[in-house]
């Protein structure tokens, strides 16, 4: 018996599908451009089949590789912590329980996450490619409960639908995947519907794959007094299409699908990435391949004309003799026929560089290609930074609708999981401060704020004494600088450390100064206990006495 909840997410599912639809078809173009791996949005190709065919320059497809790769390498920096965890309320950043806690917490997310056996880093560069390529993806994160550690997935384009609240967030998510009748039944067991229950029991069908559609959308109504799944702000429904009904119920605590957008238009849902802003490009760029490669074959083996004398077939081959009857019998049309291929090439090339640019390869290799030979190490920064400038937008947009709340909710799991002792009474809540490089760059603004404002204040110091100490909050200051350059916490001071060095050097300018004191008074007691110097008034007074 059918379920008429299921019916109404599979038709959900067939609404959302017609209003992407023309989204998918200029998606499936991107990824017959750039990103083969996931050129199966609008048509089907079998397993093991060529897909390169069809791209004869692949300069799209290498600079969306290096992209992705050079924008993991400044989200995640080798060697230190792509973000940490400071408290909400601002008084509790002297408190050290509570900063000491998410700075241990810190250490155990990033622990966690890039542990040999996790697969975040693996998930979420496939997610990078999705999100620069096509400007929509799609990472999942949960807890897996066998392995007792965090799990994640990237969801192809093709395989989800979302629907976005007032203020234009994704507020809830379809997917849609296959499962043999085997494996649904070894993940729901008898619940899993008739027809795909009998497939399981006979051997010839029990590798026949069923479609299943996972519903998770936010909850209107809740007993929000309960701590079961089932009153979750997020729910979760499964839904087995062949007997159309509900296989398993349950809910989430946060939203589990992180999707982001590169870019969005006007009315628009879905995003528009690089490869979408590159697509007309590249067309134009396989066409000028396609007339380069025809203009080298014209130059190498030019058509020819032969007079009706010649009798049989020009031998072209090297060291080939044409015995003819009349000179010029045989020859090369006129090289006009030919081409120009030196014009071909650089056109082509100047169509190379534009797809360069839509892929900001300038910005992630800036020392590239470079005129000259000679460049100081402040020119480099300033060129690195002038470039991450230019990813603001979809930056922004990429730490607001994915890192930030995977991060969150990954604390959330860990800290439920038993990975990190409950936190202390005090501390109340938690805000995700990212460290990349990527996001440093958009901080660095604050950090010349107070480096220029330093230079001011040690200037009026000279005129009003103690104004850079009254002014600036030393200490709180060098501690957020130190976070803003990427230093990693462990290698800062802790404030007992801290004390502790001002108090010891305290004690040793007092020491020191007591030193001072001793002998300047052991000089003064020994000019005043000698014998006074000839004729000075002193002698002359202890002759009177």
């Amino acid at each position: 018996m059918t379920d008429s909840r299921a019916e109404q997410i599979i038709q959900e599912w067939g609404r959302l599908e017609t209003d992407a639809s023309n989204t998918m078809n200029l998606y499936q173009s991107v990824a017959d451009h750039f990103f083969l791996r996931e050129n199966q949005i609008t048509k089907l190709t079998t397993p093991g089949e060529d897909k390169s065919l069809p791209v004869l320059d692949p300069t799209g497809m290498l600079d969306l590789q290096d992209m992705a790769a050079g924008m993991s390498a400044v989200i995640f920096p080798a060697g230190q912590y792509f973000c940490k965890l400071s408290p909400t309320e601002p008084s509790l950043n002297d408190n050290y329980m509570a900063v000491s806690y998410l700075n241990r917490f810190t250490e155990v997310l990033h622990l966690e996450l890039f542990k040999s056996e996790c697969n975040f880093l693996l998930e979420f560069n496939e997610f990078l490619m999705s999100f620069i390529g096509f400007g929509t993806a799609n990472i999942y994160s949960e807890w897996n409960k066998d392995e007792m550690m965090l799990n994640f997935k990237d969801w192809d384009i093709s395989n989800f639908r979302f629907t976005v609240d007032g203020s234009g967030r994704p507020n809830g998510c379809i997917i849609k995947w296959q499962y043999t009748a085997e494996q649904a039944v070894g993940m729901w067991g008898d619940k899993v519907g008739e027809n795909v229950y009998k497939a399981a029991q006979n051997v010839n069908e029990r590798q026949n794959k069923f479609t299943f559609y996972f519903c998770c959308k936010k909850r209107n109504s809740r007993l929000a007094q309960y701590s079961d799944n089932t009153n979750y702000p997020y729910s979760k429904e499964v839904i087995n299409a062949t007997d159309k009904v509900i296989v398993e119920t349950g809910g989430y605590e946060s939203m589990p699908y992180h999707i982001a957008r590169w870019l969005t238009s006007s009315q628009e849902i879905w995003g528009r990435g690089q490869g979408c802003f590159a697509l007309s490009a590249d067309k134009e760029l396989q066409r000028q391949k396609k007339a380069l490669l025809l203009n080298a074959d014209l130059t190498n083996n030019p058509p020819r004309q032969t007079h009706y004398s010649f009798e049989g077939t020009p031998r072209v081959y090297p060291g080939a003799n044409n015995v003819v009857q009349e000179m010029d019998t045989v020859r090369a049309l006129d090289r006009a026929f030919q081409g120009q291929f030196p014009i071909t090439k650089d056109t082509l090339q100047m169509q190379q560089e534009i797809i360069h640019r839509c892929f900001y390869v300038k910005v992630f290799a800036p020392l590239d290609n470079l005129p000259g030979d000679r460049r100081t190490t402040v020119e480099i920064i300033e060129r690195v930074k002038a470039g991450y400038m230019r990813l603001i937008l979809p930056t922004m947009r990429l730490y607001n609708e994915c890192l930030t709340p995977l991060v969150e909710r990954c604390v959330k799991l860990l800290l439920r999981n038993g990975k990190m002792p409950p936190p202390p009474p005090e501390l109340r809540g938690f805000k995700v401060e990212h460290l990349g490089r990527l996001a440093l760059a958009l901080q660095e603004q604050q950090a010349d704020a107070l480096q220029r404002f330093s230079q001011f204040a040690l200037t009026m110091e000279q005129a009003v004494p103690n104004f850079f100490r009254d002014s600036i909050n030393v200490d709180r200051a060098a501690r957020r600088m130190a976070t803003t350059f990427g230093v990693n916490e462990s290698d800062l001071n802790t404030p007992e450390e801290r004390d502790i060095i001002r108090q010891e050097r305290i004690q040793a300018e007092q020491a020191q100064m007591a030193m001072m004191a001793a002998e300047t008074a052991g000089k003064t007691y020994k000019d005043a206990s000698g014998a006074p110097e000839a004729g000075s008034p002193a002698e002359a007074l202890m002759g009177v006495a």
